[in-house]
């Protein structure tokens, strides 16, 4: 029986509907197939953007150590710690060299001299050698010596006397000449410097006036901090040389060793009353009065850095020099109350930006294996 045409229309509609849907789910499958193979493709890339908490992390790289390291000479008495400028010390004090950092860290330390009986202190460096000028004073008498400037080449480890009776040299930076004070009369005088830095032509006197002291020169050359117990000037001093004009920077004779800086804007000088060190800028146009700069430290704050300091009466900051522009190397002391005389004096650092103190001393008698206390004066090779 043939089907009705209406049955055929039926038919081809069915037809048309399945054909349909077939071809549907071949599409969604399709579709599907791809979306899987697509968010397969996508799972690593959110798995290295979200780690999960048992992923491994990646290794660190070392912070490299940027430390500053410096060469310093200091004086010392490692040997029995009785001192490194007392007459009676017939030990003396020797000169040692060593590699230090900014914080207080030692390296390493060698001794450069070993004179029985000569104490060597307030060493200065020559700016382009290895040559270091210093004071020469025989202690082993019992009595006060006059002293002579020796100088020591840590290159060929030799050494000897450039001036008699002269003290506290200051290299001139251009290395042309020494400045110094003679002595008994404590005048103030540049010797010409030979090119090996090893000998000097006879020297003449850098400004009139006796009773001045301990000279340093200025990175620039164009000055000199002093002090002096002159009526005129009394205190610490600044010597233009361009000038030849001299400008009292304290008060009264209440300074000791002065000090300046690389960059000449800052001179600094320890404080014979009222303890301390005292500062003032060296700017041309801003030379004034020294002002404290860094108070003597507490019994218990210095303690706290370096026990031998617990049974001191009081402690002072001494000899001042410049570590770099942001730092001074100093000589803290032991005192008793009943006498004027130091027990012992160690090194420390000074941070001028917060005036903080950094223990150096113990950590340069520990390096060198030492049994004294006492490290006096030091200058570091700029």
């Amino acid at each position: 029986m043939n089907p009705l045409p209406s049955q055929k229309h039926s038919f081809t509609i069915l037809g048309i509907v399945v054909g349909a849907s077939a071809l549907f789910a071949i599409i969604m499958m399709i579709i599907f197939s791809v979306r899987e193979e697509n968010h397969a493709q996508r799972k690593p890339r959110i798995s290295e953007k979200r780690p999960t908490e048992h992923a491994e992390a990646s290794p660190q790289t070392p912070v490299p150590d940027t430390t500053e390291t410096v060469t310093i000479v200091f004086s010392a008495d490692f040997a029995n710690g009785e001192g490194c400028s007392s007459a009676k010390d017939a030990a003396g004090c020797d000169l040692y060299l060593a590699t230090i950092t900014t914080t207080g860290s030692v390296q390493n330390v060698t001794k450069l001299t070993d004179t029985l009986g000569i104490a060597e202190s307030f060493p200065a460096w020559h700016p382009t050698k290895n040559i270091i000028y210093f004071n020469s004073q025989n202690t082993s008498t019992g009595q006060y010596e006059q002293p002579s400037i020796s100088y020591w080449n840590t290159e060929t480890n030799e050494g000897g006397t450039l001036i008699k009776y002269g003290a506290h040299p200051s290299v001139m930076p251009d290395r042309s000449a020494i400045i110094y004070n003679d002595v008994p009369k404590h005048i103030l005088k540049t010797a010409p410097l030979a090119a090996d830095g090893e000998s000097v032509s006879t020297a003449t006197a850098l400004v009139d006036g006796e009773n001045r002291f301990e000279p340093t020169v200025s990175g620039d050359g164009n000055l000199v901090v002093f002090h002096e117990t002159s009526a005129e000037n009394a205190g610490a001093s600044i010597y233009n040389i361009a000038t030849n004009t001299v400008t009292n920077i304290s008060p009264s004779d209440g300074t000791g060793h002065c000090t300046i800086n690389a960059a000449t804007t800052l001179a600094v000088c320890d404080q014979k009353s009222g303890g301390g060190l005292a500062g003032t800028s060296t700017l041309s146009s801003t030379i004034g009065m020294t002002s404290l700069l860094v108070p003597d430290p507490t019994i218990p704050a210095i303690s706290a850095l370096d026990d031998d300091y617990t049974s001191c009466g009081f402690a002072s900051v001494n000899f001042p020099n410049f570590l770099d522009d942001d730092t001074l190397i100093v000589s803290i002391s032991c005192n008793s109350r009943d006498t004027s005389e130091p027990t012992f004096a160690k090194l420390f650092l000074v941070e001028l930006s917060d005036i903080s103190f950094i223990p150096l001393g113990k950590n340069l008698t520990k390096a060198y294996n030492g049994t004294g206390r006492s490290s006096r004066t030091a200058a570091a090779q700029q």
